[in-house]
């Protein structure tokens, strides 16, 4: 966690690591993630709201809520559910 917000460049490898199920379950979905998106994806899982992501990026807010929208409509999800609790669930249903 506190690579994330130190803006490591190690963090999404050492992210990587620790919670390979995520890296298993993007890889099932769709193998065309950027790596900007594997790291938002990171970013998500560890319930860092927008604009922490915003702020450990070095983005504004704005850019950070487009990129998300991006990312929903590349995973065809609906805007009424949470990407947070969408990515853990679909972890959680690999697991079982």
């Amino acid at each position: 966690m506190e690579a994330a917000k130190e803006n490591d460049p190690a963090f999404l490898a050492k992210f990587m690591e620790a919670h390979s199920e995520l890296w298993d379950v993007l890889e099932e979905l769709d193998a065309t993630f950027t790596q900007e998106e594997v790291k938002l994806c990171a970013f998500l899982y560890l319930n860092f709201t927008t604009k922490d992501i915003a702020s450990v990026t070095f983005v504004q807010s704005k850019t950070m809520q487009m990129k998300k929208y991006r990312l929903r409509k590349k995973l065809d999800i609906d805007t009424n559910t949470a990407l947070t609790a969408w990515l853990k669930n679909l972890v959680q249903k690999r697991k079982q």
